[in-house]
C-alpha cells in the first residue's frame, strides 16, 4: 500500500465505520504485508480510536499461524496497558493480578473433566491473587499455559505453591518448544503437597534451533487415564522467569 493510500485507509478506519471488523477479517485472509495491519491499528489508536480486542487477537493469531512469533509478540505487547507490564520479568501477569485476556501471550486456561483452573485469592496472603488448580470427580484434562518468545539461552522459572493434591503423580510446570511439536525442554519436580507457601524453581535452556516460541504450562502429569484421577487443590503465585 502506497503512503497516500495508507493514510487514507487509517483516516477512514479511525472514523469507526460499520465495515471495520469485516475489513480486518478480509485483510487477514488475503495475506498482505504482515506489518500493515499493525500500522493501521497503531494509526487508529493515535487518532483516538482504540482497536477492539478481537481485532488485535485476529491479527496476533494470523501471525502465529504463519509462525511469525516475534512480530506477534510485539503486536500483542504494544496494546497491553502499560500498568500491566512488569519490566523485570519475562513472564506476563506472574502474580495473577489481572483477569486473562484470552490472548496467547497471556494466561490461557483449558479445563475439562475433573479439573477447574481459575484465578482466586491467595490463601494466607493479604491482597494477593493466585492461580488455583482444583480437582473434582472425573478425569482431569487441560491446564494453564502461556506462550513465550525467549531468545536462546539459560533461564530460571521461580514461583510459590500452596495446597494438597492427591494423585498418582502430581502437578508439574513444563516448558516446551512450540515449533518442534511441543518438544519438552524441562519440567519441575512433581508438586503435590505444600501445607504452607513453598518456593519452587526450574532451570532450563532454550535451544538455538527451532525454538523461536515456547509454551509454559501447568498440567497434571499422567501417563494413563487412571493417573488423571485426582482430588484436592493447589495454588500458585509469584511466578517469574529471569
Amino acid at each position: 500500500v502506497a503512503p497516500r493510500g495508507l493514510e487514507t485507509l487509517h483516516v477512514a478506519l479511525a472514523r469507526d465505520p460499520p465495515y471495520r471488523w469485516a475489513f480486518f477479517n478480509e485483510l487477514m485472509r488475503i495475506q498482505v504485508d504482515p506489518r500493515l495491519p499493525l500500522d493501521l491499528l497503531v494509526a487508529m489508536q493515535r487518532a483516538g480510536v482504540e482497536p477492539e480486542p478481537r481485532e488485535v487477537a485476529l491479527y496476533v493469531q494470523t501471525l502465529l499461524s504463519a509462525r511469525n512469533f516475534q512480530l506477534a509478540h510485539y503486536a500483542w505487547l504494544y496494546f497491553v496497558p502499560q500498568e500491566r507490564l512488569d519490566a523485570q520479568s519475562l513472564l506476563f501477569n506472574g502474580k495473577f493480578q489481572y483477569p486473562p485476556s484470552g490472548m496467547p501471550f497471556d494466561w490461557m486456561f483449558e479445563h475439562r473433566g475433573g479439573l477447574r483452573i481459575e484465578i482466586a485469592d491467595a490463601p494466607g496472603k493479604v491482597a494477593a491473587r493466585a492461580l488455583r488448580a482444583e480437582f473434582t470427580e472425573g478425569q482431569a484434562d487441560g491446564g494453564a499455559f502461556q506462550m513465550l518468545t525467549l531468545p536462546p539461552g539459560s533461564y530460571a522459572l521461580t514461583g510459590a505453591a500452596n495446597g494438597l493434591v492427591r494423585a498418582r503423580r502430581g502437578l508439574v510446570w513444563r516448558v516446551s518448544c512450540i515449533e518442534t511439536r511441543m518438544f519438552q525442554i524441562a519440567e519441575t519436580d512433581l508438586l503435590r503437597e505444600a501445607p504452607q507457601w513453598q518456593p519452587f524453581s526450574l532451570n532450563f535452556t532454550v535451544p538455538a534451533a527451532e525454538c523461536g516460541a515456547q509454551r509454559l504450562e501447568l498440567l497434571l502429569q499422567a501417563h494413563s487415564d487412571s493417573e488423571k484421577l485426582a482430588s484436592g487443590s493447589m495454588y500458585f503465585t509469584d511466578l517469574d522467569i529471569a
